[in-house]
């Protein structure tokens, strides 16, 4: 997904839930459905799919993501902080 320093990153929310953090956004979130596998979700959050492995699922979120990465994570110039000076 580019460079090291936006690699997704993954959250464990609650025992069920993760969610991937990208350099500057919610990229999406995976949780455990009532049969035991993953349901991936992109940001808005729309539907991805359903999966029997974890990983499977992260990578589907990564790979919907994949077509905003440069513009809104990588693109120079934009912060997705500001400076308060507190």
């Amino acid at each position: 997904m580019g460079a090291a320093r936006s690699r997704p990153r993954w959250l464990q929310v609650d025992d069920d839930l993760l969610m991937g953090m990208c350099s500057r956004q919610m990229i999406g979130y995976v949780s455990v459905d009532p049969a035991g596998g993953w349901v991936a979700f992109d940001e808005v959050p729309t539907m991805i799919g359903s999966f029997s492995d974890l990983a499977e699922a992260k990578a589907h979120v990564c790979h919907a993501h994949q077509p905003s990465h440069a513009t809104r994570c990588l693109a120079p110039g934009r912060r997705w902080w500001r400076w308060t000076g507190v």
